[in-house]
């Protein structure tokens, strides 16, 4: 959002924003229907900074604050805010840790990202980001959005060694799968930067 948008936007103007739960409900097509994957694509998006949030007065007359990408981001105090979802969304999506007011997000971003065209198969992440023109999701992004979460306490059940594989047989991500070398974009390594910077905190085992 520039300068420009926020001063345009210090008054709420409701056809400018959408509200998080109807925004949320159309990211689900986009991520396979999957209530984790539709959180990644969104929070993902937050903290990237192609899509901007504002808690917004429950009057719907002023925007109490607009969020940037750095308001997104793990805190000094351990905190970090995030886009939380009950496994049926359309009962209310919210934003965690709790602050008094609504969230909407920014129509012209929002709309850019998840356009609202039912012609569009777009059952998951990697098949709508082939029709996006702006920051498109790659596959393996697309996939840490989906299963970024099984890293929530620290690292997946299944250990990393199977993680990384697993992502790389999703992803078409092997050079040589016989003798287990990854193609140039799918080492342990990148999936492990493609994880945090989709605001997860993947521990490498001991």
């Amino acid at each position: 959002m520039t300068n420009d948008e926020r001063r345009i936007a210090r008054i709420f103007r409701a056809r400018d924003w959408i509200p998080l739960t109807d925004a949320f409900l159309r990211i689900m097509p986009f991520a396979g229907n999957k209530v984790a994957g539709a959180e990644g694509c969104i929070n993902q998006g937050l903290q990237q900074g192609w899509l901007h949030a504002a808690l917004v007065s429950f009057d719907c007359t002023t925007i109490k604050k607009h969020f940037e990408p750095s308001d997104w981001q793990q805190q000094s105090d351990g905190q970090q805010r995030r886009v939380r979802a009950p496994l049926r969304p359309a009962e209310g999506v919210r934003v965690e840790p709790y602050e008094e007011g609504l969230w909407f997000i920014w129509c012209v971003e929002f709309d850019a990202e998840y356009p609202m065209n039912p012609a569009m198969p777009a059952t998951t992440a990697a098949a709508a980001a082939a029709d996006r023109q702006l920051s498109p999701l790659s596959k393996l992004d697309a996939w840490v959005a989906e299963h970024g979460f099984e890293c929530t306490n620290g690292r997946p059940k299944e250990g990393w060694t199977k993680f990384y594989d697993r992502c790389r047989d999703d992803c078409d991500g092997w050079a040589d799968k016989k003798n287990g070398k990854p193609a140039a974009d799918f080492s342990n390594k990148t999936i492990e930067r493609r994880l945090q910077h989709a605001g997860f905190k993947p521990k490498p085992d001991k």
